[in-house]
Formats: C-alpha cells, sequence, structure tokens
C-alpha cells in the first residue's frame, strides 16, 4: 500500500519555486516485501492542503540507445541494506558529460521505485536521449526486471 505525501515550496512573493510528490510504502524488512496496514495495527493519518500533485501513474519501459552495468557497492546502500534513493539520481548524472551539466537545467523529472536493488547485485543500464524535447529516459533493471525508472527533462542554460 503506497502512501501519496507531496509538498510545496512557495517564494517571499508566494510564487510557487517546486512541488514534490513521493508514495511511501511500509516494509517488512525481514520477508522484504510490503505490510499492509489494516493487518499490522498500524494507523496514518494526514491532511490534504489542495495543492497536491497526482500521483505518478509509472513509466513505460524503453529498449535504450545506450547500455551499460554497474554493480551495487557498499557505499551504495542506506540503512535498510538496498541501493539508496539518491545513488539512483547519481547513477543518471554519471550518463552525460560535464558539458552536458553545464548547458542544461534540469526542469523536471519523474523517478519510480519499482524494486530494491541489493549489494552485489549487478543491474543494467539502459537509456535515451530525445534531443528535440531535451528528455532523458533511462532504466535500471536486474534479471529482465525493472528496478527503477525515470524521465528527466531539460532546459538549455
Amino acid at each position: 500500500v503506497a502512501y501519496p505525501r507531496a509538498t510545496a515550496i512557495y517564494d517571499a512573493q508566494g510564487a510557487l519555486l517546486a512541488r514534490t510528490v513521493s508514495l511511501w510504502v511500509l516494509m517488512d524488512l525481514q520477508k522484504r516485501s510490503m505490510i499492509l496496514p489494516g493487518k499490522s495495527g498500524l494507523e496514518f493519518t494526514g491532511a490534504d492542503l489542495g495543492t497536491e500533485l497526482k500521483p505518478p501513474l509509472g513509466l513505460p519501459s524503453i529498449t535504450g540507445e545506450a547500455l551499460s552495468h554497474r554493480t551495487v557497492r557498499y557505499s551504495d546502500l542506506d540503512i535498510n541494506g538496498h541501493l539508496n534513493n539518491c545513488r539512483y539520481l547519481d547513477w543518471v548524472d554519471d550518463l552525460t558529460d560535464s558539458e552536458f551539466h553545464r548547458t542544461h537545467n534540469l526542469r523536471e523529472m519523474i523517478i519510480c521505485y519499482i524494486a530494491e536493488a541489493r549489494e552485489g547485485q549487478e543491474l543494467t543500464q539502459e537509456w535515451t536521449w530525445n534531443r528535440e524535447e531535451n528528455t532523458i529516459l533511462v532504466q535500471f533493471g536486474r534479471d529482465e526486471n525493472r528496478v527503477f525508472s525515470g524521465k528527466l527533462i531539460y532546459d538549455f542554460m
């Protein structure tokens, strides 16, 4: 069961600077599976502020124009023993060179964490760059299954 949470950041004049939406799950660390709150005795409440984004519907699988492999290492792990969510974004940044980052600003990103990746597992990175739309689509997979998908939209500086 996923729990959506949204955040909006405004400047002093009330203009929107950034919005986010995230989906969280409860997880049994021993079984490596989701926990249903109704069966666990846990109860969660929240407040809708009216500014929430719609939860993302996921991203389609791609066949990338570029293919490489990365192994999950100890320094990539979070406290739960799986690939830290932020490390995926580091890996995406590494797909392009410094010149690209000097000439492009990240305007929007949609990311979907689909399954965990553990230390020692090799992930296949596939990505494609639509130069007309300045969009990079990327996915990381293991054993023919996706574990992460992303869509990054850039503006020229």
